[in-house]
């Protein structure tokens, strides 16, 4: 474990190793806590004094282990009102659409619907799009929409499909289930999805989810209009949006 110059700092430091120890790796003793933790078992067992203390951990007298304390459930709701999934994307996805300029959207699923929840309108004149926030839209006809879909069971896939009827938005939407579900194996397989004008006309759109540990979180997608758009830009926006998922994913692990 590294040290650092602060004794208060490194008291932190050894205590957070002795709590990933018994709540992540599942240490239970003071000798495995402190194998675990790479800490002596002589300070490893004052630092559990204190945290006892302050009902951090509790101490199992009879069988003489461990275990995470009450303490955390007051740090609970709060942190789950204050996390965000649109916080959380704001400073990637503002990056996203500063590189290249074209509009970006962050998208997240609502009772079988794509829900826009944030929008960074593209620099760039764009043909008309009818994206806002709050607004909802038909996961198969959208790209964030197949994102997602794309997360599905085949139960749930199938359960979708029975329940909604592939409507046709513009002359270019998906109707077709089985072209649907071979889009949906591809998008697994590379991603990413995309939308060829499948909602509104005219109008090109990447798109990937954001996942933490298999769970959907939200989805988010480039729109360019198909003019202003060729292969060369089409790969290069396709990299940056994996680099931009593989980033946002990494942040909520850390």
């Amino acid at each position: 474990m590294t040290e650092t110059k602060s004794a208060y700092g490194t008291v932190l430091l050894k205590a957070n190793q002795i709590l990933i120890a018994i709540a992540v790796n599942q240490a239970s003793s003071l000798s495995e806590i402190s194998q675990d933790a790479d800490i002596t078992m002589s300070t490893t067992s004052k630092i559990l004094e204190t945290l006892q203390q302050i009902n951090y951990v509790i101490k199992d007298e009879q069988h003489k282990t461990y275990t995470i304390g009450p303490a955390f459930l007051k740090f609970n709701d709060a942190f789950l009102q204050e996390f965000s999934i649109v916080n959380l994307c704001r400073p990637y996805l503002s990056k996203l659409r500063d590189k290249f300029g074209e509009t970006v959207h962050l998208g997240g699923l609502e009772n079988d619907e794509l829900v826009y929840l944030d929008k960074f309108s593209g620099k760039k004149s764009i043909t008309v799009m009818t994206s806002r926030v709050g607004l909802r839209a038909p996961l198969y006809a959208t790209g964030m929409g197949k994102a997602i879909l794309s997360t599905f069971t085949k139960k749930q896939l199938n359960n979708y499909l029975a329940n909604h009827e592939l409507v046709a938005l513009t002359p270019t939407t998906i109707t077709d289930p089985q072209i649907l579900n071979t889009q949906l194996a591809e998008a697994r397989k590379n991603q990413l999805t995309h939308d060829d004008s499948e909602r509104d006309d005219d109008v090109f759109c990447i798109a990937a989810t954001i996942c933490n540990d298999r769970q959907l979180l939200g989805a988010f997608s480039i729109s360019i209009p198909k003019y202003r758009l060729d292969e060369t830009a089409k790969q290069e926006m396709e990299t940056a949006i994996l680099t931009t998922k593989n980033a946002i994913e990494k942040r909520l692990k850390a």
